[in-house]
């Protein structure tokens, strides 16, 4: 896909949350039964917990406990009965990602020129993150160990395994 083909993410005011765009989601994602719900939860910080949560359990999902996984369809479904906010995929299995926090305005869709590179150089499936202020990057390939740091004050996360990704379909190209 061009950037040109890539449909124009609605903008995200604050404290809400973008809708899971299906088509967006990588169809190669859509045959692996590592799919779960989330649900947003009101926190005394101000910034709500993303749960995970089993299909048709409503039981929280674990990252790292298959048993509690589901299809991509299954989750489809559920989530679109409007009980949840969205949709996650559990890492592993050769598949990693890097979160890029507040690297996106969620009102404008400006990606700031740091992100964009760092994203442009992984080459890969790029998405906005549910708040719509950041970007994640799902690549294959591994992580040795969990990261999250800062480089040159800017906070980045990258994880291959016993995370989930909340994802949302919204492809952007930077």
């Amino acid at each position: 896909m061009t950037p040109a083909d890539l449909p124009a993410v609605p903008t995200v005011d604050p404290g809400a949350w973008l809708p899971v765009y299906w088509s967006g989601i990588p169809r190669e994602l859509h045959d692996l039964p590592r799919w779960a719900l989330w649900r947003a939860i009101p926190q005394d910080s101000g910034k709500p917990k993303k749960l995970p949560i089993q299909v048709g359990a409503d039981r929280p999902a674990s990252s790292t406990d298959p048993a509690t996984w589901a299809s991509f369809g299954d989750c489809w479904r559920a989530y679109r009965s409007g009980s949840f906010t969205g949709i996650v995929f559990a890492l592993g299995e050769g598949y990693a990602a890097i979160d890029l926090d507040d690297s996106r305005d969620p009102l404008t869709g400006a990606i700031d020129p740091w992100a964009a590179a760092l994203a442009g150089r992984l080459a890969s499936y790029t998405e906005v993150s549910p708040s719509g202020a950041g970007l994640h990057v799902l690549i294959r390939g591994r992580v040795p160990k969990g990261i999250n740091t800062a480089i040159d004050g800017h906070r980045i996360e990258a994880y291959s395994s016993k995370r989930f990704l909340c994802m949302t379909g919204w492809a952007v190209a930077p």
